[in-house]
């Protein structure tokens, strides 16, 4: 399983934001700048830390700010 972040907000970050998060928070996975509403409508998301797991392109898990071991949970 790979995971990939999306930043949706284009109006306010850059690739150079991006990389200087990913860099501070230590993370090693891809990082997508959405530049539409396309993502957002199809996934639902409607605010910061929303998170959706996809396993074989079926959503088994969207949330807000999910615990460790809600995700666990989901991935086990």
């Amino acid at each position: 399983m790979q995971p990939i972040s999306i930043d949706v907000e284009p109006q306010a970050d850059n690739q150079v934001t991006i990389q200087q998060f990913s860099k501070a928070a230590n993370t090693h996975w891809q990082y997508v700048l959405a530049t539409d509403a396309n993502l957002l409508e199809r996934f639902h998301v409607t605010e910061l830390d929303t998170v959706v797991v996809l396993y074989h392109n079926h959503v088994i898990f969207d949330g807000v700010a999910p615990t460790a071991v809600q995700l666990q949970k989901v991935l086990a």
